[in-house]
């Protein structure tokens, strides 16, 4: 097995590993200390495997609207759109169901979309918007 299929195996695994222990957590909700390290862990191996030195310079590869598996956000998932909106909102509560970035190159500009569900059923979402400088990307 030439070396270059084994790096692509491996990095293969890694990721699949990666997404299925990220979906488990439930966008994050239900995350341990030893989960979260699990991730870290795991990212930084998908990392040192990039091919790419300088993957921020690649940023054109990550524009778009990405559905996030898991999150630091520090939501709760029951929570209300007076603090998903910085107090902006009404507070009815919600129940937080997706959050989603959106990268765009031109700009260097994000949004984050936070999706939710009012008692009623009713869905909507937040989206915060703003400028960022991308350095690293912990994906």
């Amino acid at each position: 097995m030439g070396r270059e299929f084994k790096e692509h195996s491996t990095l293969g695994n890694l990721k699949q590993e990666l997404i299925s222990i990220s979906a488990a957590t439930d966008i994050g909700f239900n995350c341990t200390p030893v989960i979260k390290q699990q991730i870290e862990t795991l990212a930084q191996n998908i990392e040192a495997l990039n091919q790419n030195s300088e993957p921020t310079s690649r940023m054109e590869l990550v524009q778009g609207r990405w559905r996030l598996l898991y999150s630091t956000f520090g939501l709760e998932r029951e929570t209300n759109l007076s603090s998903l909106s910085f107090g902006k909102l009404p507070n009815v509560a919600v129940s937080v169901t997706g959050i989603f970035q959106e990268i765009y190159t031109a700009g260097q500009q994000y949004k984050n979309l936070i999706e939710f569900t009012v008692p009623s059923g009713v869905k909507g979402n937040n989206p915060s918007c703003g400028l960022s400088e991308f350095e690293r990307f912990a994906v």
